[in-house]
């Protein structure tokens, strides 16, 4: 039971690292692509700032961490087709 158990997640886990190390090659090959998903994660800390004007004094790492929830994940159109473009390879 715990061998296969085991198996599962780490067949899980090797998964997920193939999916990230394709969309991030494929990113870091595609200048377009890379400028695309950027901008779409400016937008996202843009409105959030907005929002909350004392986030703009935050770090880039804070205001990521705000920015960026569960919630507002759906609000990265590119980035979600890149992921899902990722998992058809």
């Amino acid at each position: 039971m715990v061998d296969e158990l085991l198996g599962f997640f780490g067949a899980a886990t090797e998964t997920t690292h193939n999916v990230l190390q394709t969309i991030l090659t494929h990113l870091m090959q595609d200048n377009d692509s890379l400028q695309k998903v950027r901008t779409e994660f400016s937008k996202v800390l843009d409105e959030e700032i907005k929002n909350n004007p004392e986030l703009a004094k935050a770090s880039k790492t804070d205001q990521m961490k705000r920015a960026v929830s569960v919630d507002s994940c759906f609000d990265f159109e590119y980035l979600n087709t890149c992921i899902m473009e990722g998992l058809r390879f």
